[in-house]
């Protein structure tokens, strides 16, 4: 609704604390992979002006890579799906929560990039630090994009609040499963 100027911005202690930490998990990425990083500016869709998103950083020596850069607790490690099946895979796969995987294929979408590093960095006493690795999906950014523009036109232009699960999580599985 901050887009009708109805509502003030949402934040939280886990928000504020995983902006604050972007730029150490995003130099732990570059320790661990031998890679530069720039800070990226707020991208736009060609057609679409109102959809956008500004990706954490992008790689400088590949220009097929950007990444993310998240914080999460122990406890999210220990955390199963609908399924029961772990939310968090292994470092290295794109076993990963499917809001962190629609977030990180739209912003290579936005930017042309086929790779996407999500950087997490588990707070707790262990203080693990994974790399997970995701690939561009075509379908994917397209859905997105489609609920973005019927977003746009039917809540933000209409000014009616939307229903919660804008992409369900079991349409997102579908593409994933493929």
């Amino acid at each position: 609704l901050r887009k009708v100027e109805r509502s003030e911005d949402i934040d939280n202690p886990a928000m504020e604390w995983g902006r604050r930490l972007e730029t150490p998990v995003a130099q732990a990425w570059m320790d661990r992979t031998g890679h530069s990083l720039q800070q990226a500016s707020t991208l736009f869709h060609p057609s679409h002006p109102f959809i956008g998103g500004t990706p954490d950083f992008l790689c400088t020596d590949d220009a097929n890579l950007l990444i993310e850069c998240k914080t999460a607790s122990e406890e999210q490690l220990r955390r199963v799906d609908e399924e029961g099946l772990p939310i968090w895979g292994p470092a290295g796969t794109d076993e990963v929560p499917v809001d962190y995987l629609v977030q990180t294929n739209h912003y290579m979408g936005l930017t042309g990039r086929r790779r996407g590093d999500l950087a997490v960095l588990f707070l707790g006493p262990r203080r693990e630090f994974r790399i997970y690795e995701l690939h561009f999906d075509r379908d994917l950014y397209d859905l997105v994009v489609e609920r973005g523009v019927e977003f746009w036109i039917n809540h933000v232009h209409a000014k009616v609040p939307p229903a919660q699960d804008l992409i369900p999580t079991e349409l997102v599985r579908g593409y994933l499963a493929r």
